[in-house]
């Protein structure tokens, strides 16, 4: 993960200190030891005592260590960038499995009206498509609740019961949280959910954001419903993306036995944010390691693989992304055959 890092400035010596070693070959040894866990792990709690105490860049590089410390995840992420690096020097993905697949992708809030945060994952649907995959964009409701969307991602599911393709479903952002919803929230029964082999979840709200329950505080809350009535986004939702009301929502979800569960978290240092997320970075900081519109805490599930991409914020902007998606996919496919 060394060579992921942008070189960037921090924002304490703790931090400091720790970044020089995350760029010194001895790092290695130090995360395999578990000597730079710290307290917290991947506990909410935890890493925003780090936050407080130390600072946020802190708490973002143990945050990256717990990751690296299991084995698992190590050798999910090394096997993502051996794979990354055969693409980028013309090595194609291996032939005759792309097809077994059927990759359903589930977009981001307000996916149809706002096209350059990259919620309707256009282009990466693009290069796996030309790359011989089947793709299919399921068209949720962009500013609809969890409900109505999981019943949408539900219905997609079983439109492909007996056609003979495993499903990867790919989702982001809000959608995950719908995603999540109608994996394991009793919309779909077992026997139908198991045609979805994986599912990825990138940049996922899973237990919602911080930033939705300070909106919700009066007098904000009538600032911010005219401000997203203007932008012509339904503020119904927000409520359902409080971290009061997803937390509880998430923590009764049970996923199907056998789904691999993989994350692809983005994990910026604070010297890494876009300008346009940095305040919404700055109002979670001080509750711990964010992406600019969650925290990385609550995007982990449970049981699953977590490849990191340092450097980058929530809205994964890469002139390689769309390499990093076919890499991405073989990999899934990859765990999934074993």
């Amino acid at each position: 993960m060394v060579d992921r890092f942008m070189e960037t400035e921090v924002d304490s010596r703790e931090a400091a200190e720790l970044f020089s070693l995350l760029n010194d070959s001895s790092f290695q040894a130090g995360y395999r030891a578990g000597a730079l866990r710290g307290d917290g792990g991947f506990s909410e709690e935890g890493l925003e005592r780090l936050a407080v105490s130390f600072s946020v860049d802190y708490a973002t590089l143990i945050f990256i260590n717990g990751v690296l410390s299991s084995s698992a995840n190590r050798l999910a992420n090394q096997e993502f960038l051996a794979i990354l690096d055969r693409i980028r020097r013309g090595g194609h993905s291996p032939s005759g499995k792309n097809q077994e697949y059927k990759i359903l992708f589930v977009p981001g809030f307000h996916y149809k009206s706002d096209r350059q945060t990259g919620a309707d994952f256009s282009k990466p649907m693009k290069k796996l498509a030309e790359s011989g995959f089947d793709v299919e964009l399921i068209e949720t409701l962009e500013d609809g609740g969890v409900a109505a969307n999981a019943q949408i991602i539900v219905s997609s599911i079983r439109r492909h019961l007996g056609k003979q393709k495993k499903i990867i479903l790919v989702s982001t952002s809000k959608g995950s949280t719908d995603a999540s919803v109608a994996l394991g929230g009793g919309f779909i029964s077992e026997s139908d959910v198991s045609i979805v082999k994986a599912w990825v979840s990138v940049g996922g709200i899973l237990r919602g954001t911080y930033l939705a329950d300070n909106a919700l505080l009066w007098p904000k809350w009538w600032l911010a419903k005219f401000v997203l009535w203007i932008q012509g986004i339904d503020s119904s939702v927000v409520p359902e993306l409080a971290v009061g009301t997803a937390s509880p929502r998430f923590a009764k979800l049970r996923f199907p036995a056998g789904l691999l569960k993989v994350q692809y978290v983005a994990v910026p240092l604070s010297g890494q944010v876009s300008d346009d997320v940095r305040a919404r970075y700055q109002e979670l900081s001080p509750r711990g390691p964010n992406d600019g519109l969650t925290l990385l805490a609550h995007e982990i599930i449970p049981d699953s693989l977590i490849i990191l991409e340092p450097g980058l914020d929530h809205y994964y902007r890469d002139p390689e992304i769309e390499l990093k998606t076919l890499a991405l996919t073989e990999m899934v496919m990859g765990k999934e055959l074993e």
